[in-house]
C-alpha cells in the first residue's frame, strides 16, 4: 500500500488514514484465490 509492507488489516487502515483515502481498491494476484480474506476486508 503506497510503497508500505502491510502485514495487518490496521496496515491498511492506517495508511489509509495517513493518506487521506477516499476509496480503495484490492489488486494484486487473483483477490478471489482466498475468497474469505477478500471478503473480511470488504466487510
Amino acid at each position: 500500500m503506497n510503497e508500505r509492507l502491510v502485514e495487518c488489516f490496521e496496515d491498511i487502515i492506517d495508511e489509509s488514514e495517513k493518506c487521506m483515502a477516499t476509496g480503495a481498491g484490492i489488486t494484486g494476484g487473483d483477490p478471489l484465490a482466498v475468497p474469505e480474506r477478500t471478503l473480511d476486508l470488504i466487510r
